[in-house]
């Protein structure tokens, strides 16, 4: 037992050592890159691919890490419901399926990269020691995964999923070819199997089975029933992961977790409070404002629940406001910032759709002001009637302290937009700059953070954006079938068919069928996967339409956001109930009147495109 509990120790501390180091390198490289390039030289461009090529082992380091703590971003809308007697069952399908294909996606791998990697070099570094971190993270997740109460069914478990593996998809075809005979089955016996497989699939990602699992394991059954090669899921894993836009996720996430592990949230708090304090609602109108900040930077509005939603819940039941409308308002605000710059999800849209990102930054600009907006004035609305005498009394000198407390982080916001926007630096070396003035302010200004503490919070923000990643990695997979299969074109003519897209009216009837539609994946799906797999499916048809891709790019996000706060598996709902220790009806009674509220600032956003367009045209000049 001491032996096994070493060897579990020092794995551990070899996955945080890789993490560690490959963010240490990916805030270091573009670090170098960017004063190099400002003291007049070029840059270097075998270092920038060098980075791209870090993504790949920080995202399956991130991805192995989330396994090991359970992190992993997943719907389990069953799993909520279902009595206790039957729980061990369903661990035990969950944890067979999801090993299933993980094994599957190892053996992929193996026989995929020992095919095309050979020989091949990254700035002087063999190929092959970046792509060995895919059948590496894939092998050890599948063992995690498979972990159970009982040993034995953990055994049965990894069996089954190395006899699928083997008997069903014929893997490998190279790195056991003279141990064991290639094989692949009847296309009519798996074509017998491809439905209950499908149906088997989906009732494990229902059951808790993670998000990247589901993705990829559909892409798997769909590549193998149309005789396609499972390599091109790691393939196009290895082609996403190594875009040149990718590093600016872990950047901006390092930034939002210094913010949310130090003590920026109880500035912000302090000084929106001396400022707001005086005025009827001001500490809702504090609350709304402090949660777009966060989430703005941590990319993730579940990470503003978790960091401050139980310091706003108390200040706001000091307030007097009642425990339903805290739980709902709160619960609605940690998503209000995904519109604003550097929002994460706007990076990725853009990236995806092939839009400048500057005009995605400027589009969401003013949506997201209405949207606070109404939140503010609701809340102020609805707030408890406090007397006078007992309101916080304005103080110059109180806001001016509280000021300049709250003034590095009040900066941060300015520092990105001035930069980027003006063409001073790129999206990366933005985020690189916000890391490290983050880490200024925090470890040398205020010192909430020193040099023990600060890995403990890179490991915090690591895993974060490794689950991401790993879900953009394995939608890519299925978004490659969903194009090479021409599906976009095919629903686009399907649909064109049925409306014409001359027609004003049809346009109108387009757009309120695409937000019904887009409400149904923001309940089933996470921003990130829907980006990857949705869009390409939106795109061509939005054009024949004649919609302004930017207003289409707000459109779905606004969606997607709303989706957060949609019963039964909107992601926000899952996170409330977690923090403020309440069960999950209660939240859903919390958030419906500001799901209502949402639901009609999407229609605005959707049937008044200047809304969206007047950013982009200020910005522009």
């Amino acid at each position: 037992m001491v032996l096994k509990e070493r060897i579990r120790f020092s794995y551990r501390f070899f996955e945080n050592t890789v993490m560690l180091t490959t963010l240490f390198f990916i805030v270091l490289l573009p670090f170098i890159d960017m004063v190099a390039r400002k003291s007049g030289g070029t840059g270097n461009a075998s270092a920038a691919e060098f980075l791209r090529h870090l993504m790949i082992w920080l995202t399956m380091a991130g991805a192995m890490i989330s396994s090991r703590d359970g992190n992993h971003i997943s719907l389990a809308v069953l799993e909520q419901i279902m009595p206790d007697k039957f729980r061990e069952a369903i661990r035990f399908f969950v944890a067979t399926v999801t090993t299933s294909v993980l094994v599957t996606l190892g053996f992929a791998s193996i026989d995929h990269f020992l095919a095309v990697s050979i020989g091949e070099k990254v700035g002087g570094v063999p190929q092959i020691l970046f792509t060995i971190a895919f059948p590496l993270g894939f092998f050890v997740m599948a063992f995690r995964a498979a972990r159970q109460e009982k040993n034995l069914l953990r055994i049965i478990s990894i069996l089954i999923a190395i006899s699928i593996a083997f008997g069903l998809f014929g893997m490998p075809t190279l790195l056991f070819e003279k141990i064991a005979p290639t094989f692949t089955p009847s296309i009519p016996l798996f074509g017998a199997l491809f439905v209950p497989l499908m149906i088997l699939l989906l009732l494990a990602t229902a059951f808790g089975a993670p998000v990247f699992v589901a993705l990829a394991g559909f892409a798997a059954l769909l590549f193998f029933k149309n005789e396609q090669m499972l390599g091109y899921i790691p393939n196009e894993a290895y082609s996403v992961l190594t875009g040149e836009i990718f590093p600016t996720i872990p950047l901006f996430t390092i930034a939002g977790f210094i913010l949310s592990e130090s003590k920026s949230g109880e500035r912000l708090v302090a000084f929106f409070r001396s400022l707001l304090g005086g005025i009827p609602g001001g500490m809702a109108i504090m609350a709304v404002l402090v949660c777009g900040f966060f989430t703005t930077f941590t990319g993730a509005s579940g990470v503003t629940i978790l960091a401050l939603g139980g310091l706003l819940h108390f200040i706001l039941s000091k307030e007097g406001y009642n425990e339903r409308f805290s739980q709902g308002y709160l619960t609605a605000s940690g998503s209000v910032g995904l519109l604003l710059p550097p929002s994460l999800p706007i990076i990725l849209y853009g990236v995806q759709a092939q839009i400048s990102i500057k005009d995605m930054f400027a589009g969401g600009i003013f949506p997201s002001v209405v949207m606070i907006g109404v939140l503010a004035v609701y809340a102020v609305m609805k707030g408890p009637k406090i007397s006078v005498d007992t309101r916080t009394p304005f103080s110059f000198r109180e806001v001016a302290t509280t000021f300049r407390g709250a003034m590095p982080e009040l900066i941060l916001p300015v520092l990105i937009v001035v930069l980027f926007f003006t063409g001073q630096a790129t999206l990366i070396e933005t985020g690189v700059v916000a890391v490290v003035y983050m880490l200024v302010v925090n470890m040398v200004i205020h010192r909430d953070i020193t040099i023990k503490t600060l890995p403990q919070v890179l490991l915090k923000a690591a895993p974060i954006a490794g689950s991401v990643l790993v879900i953009l990695a394995a939608a890519k997979g299925l978004s490659y079938f969903i194009v090479d299969a021409e599906i976009p074109l095919k629903l686009t003519e399907a649909v064109s068919q049925i409306l014409d897209p001359t027609d004003p009216k049809s346009k109108f009837i387009f757009l309120l069928l695409l937000n019904i539609a887009l409400l149904g994946v923001g309940c089933f799906m996470d921003i990130f996967s829907a980006i990857i797999v949705v869009v390409p499916l939106i795109l061509p048809i939005a054009s024949a339409f004649g919609i302004n891709p930017i207003h289409l790019g707000i459109i779905f996000l606004a969606n997607l956001e709303l989706g957060y706060l949609t019963p039964p598996v909107g992601m926000n709902l899952f996170l409330a109930s977690l923090r403020f220790e309440k069960p999950l009806i209660e939240i859903y009674r919390s958030v419906i009147p500001f799901l209502f509220q949402k639901f009609a600032i999407v229609l605005l956003i959707t049937y008044i495109p200047q809304l969206t367009l007047i950013g982009v045209e200020l910005f522009s000049k």
